[in-house]
């Protein structure tokens, strides 16, 4: 199936509110509406009330079946998913069963990776940074690739892991790295993090939910930084509207809390 982007959603939810105004209340957020596209017609209509099932007959036929088909920014096909499935190297003898990230690379068909576009190991429990040293010139090993997801890990700000990224960053041109909901997006690699990478970097390195970047809070992680001023701020937003327009906004999982 493919991937739902932000702007399906988007558009799925201004129909809504326009049309069948009384539904709302069935869908919440988005994470509602993203379920329903992948439900079928007869269980669409068994999470509303009795009352509402003609109206929501009407929406899923107009609305939400034909955006459910349509083609998104990127399919499965251009995604290798660890989302969940892979453990830290500081775990790796407590869990068994579970694989760390260098050993699950390891054991791919390079053929598989020809067209792979996207790493997601988001939601996973890494923590330290050699969990990251399999992804130094990962590039080499995935031409295509153009963003490595690492959001809500529990990678830790403690100057070797913020060094790492660095270093993993520096290796991989043009590759966008996202850690918003990990430590390492957070005050605590202020020092060794946001006051010392390059900006070329910056504008690569996803840190802020897309919730949270209106109120600018987060300009404080830059605030110290030499050349901080509104441009670079300005900059940094758009890298990241940029981004979830392209490939959508990860949602914590229940295994982290921060």
């Amino acid at each position: 199936m493919a991937t739902i982007t932000p702007e399906t959603i988007s558009s799925l939810r201004h129909a809504l509110k326009e049309k069948y105004p009384e539904l709302m209340e069935y869908f919440v957020n988005d994470k509602s509406l993203r379920k329903l596209m992948d439900m079928s017609e007869e269980d669409a209509l068994k999470i509303v009330d009795r009352p509402d099932r003609i109206d929501m007959l009407e929406f899923f036929r107009a609305d939400v079946k034909p955006r459910a088909i349509q083609k998104s920014h990127y399919t499965h096909e251009k995604v290798l998913d660890f989302h969940g499935k892979v453990v830290s190297k500081a775990l790796e003898g407590i869990y068994r069963e579970t694989a760390t990230l260098e050993s699950k690379l390891d054991k791919l068909d390079p053929r598989d990776l020809e067209n792979v576009e996207v790493i997601d190991i988001s939601g996973n429990e890494l923590q330290i940074d050699d969990d990251l040293n399999c992804l130094y010139e990962i590039k080499k090993k995935i031409p295509q690739l153009k963003v490595v997801r690492l959001e809500y890990n529990r990678l830790r700000a403690d100057g070797a892991t913020e060094e790492k990224l660095l270093r993993v960053m520096r290796s991989n041109p043009d590759v966008v790295f996202s850690i918003y909901g990990t430590p390492l997006a957070s005050v605590e690699a202020k020092e060794k993090l946001f006051n010392v990478i390059a900006r070329s970097l910056l504008h690569r390195l996803i840190f802020v939910p897309q919730g949270w970047l209106k109120a600018k809070h987060w300009t404080n992680l830059i605030a110290s930084r030499s050349d901080s001023n509104p441009d670079l701020e300005e900059a940094v937003q758009q890298a990241h509207l940029q981004f979830f327009r392209s490939y959508g906004e990860q949602e914590c999982t229940e295994g982290y809390n921060s």
